[in-house]
């Protein structure tokens, strides 16, 4: 198993909040950006909500949620 000191642990603990928030937030202005730009038809919350959903998630994961949105969008 891992071991964690609390002495490391309060240390890194900026950078481990930081780190991840200014990537989300990068990944929602970004998403933000390509649906307003790219999909004119798309609201900006749904732009917002998919790129955090995507900042947040693994590649497969993602994989299988644009899988399955695709499915559904054709049966519709």
């Amino acid at each position: 198993g891992l071991e964690f000191s609390p002495d490391k642990i309060r240390k890194v603990w900026r950078i481990a909040i930081q780190g991840p928030t200014i990537i989300m937030l990068v990944m929602i202005y970004v998403g933000i950006t390509i649906g307003s730009v790219v999909l004119k038809n798309v609201p900006l919350k749904e732009c917002a909500f998919i790129s955090a959903c995507l900042s947040l998630s693994s590649t497969p994961l993602v994989m299988k949620f644009l899988q399955s949105n695709e499915k559904s969008r054709v049966s519709k």
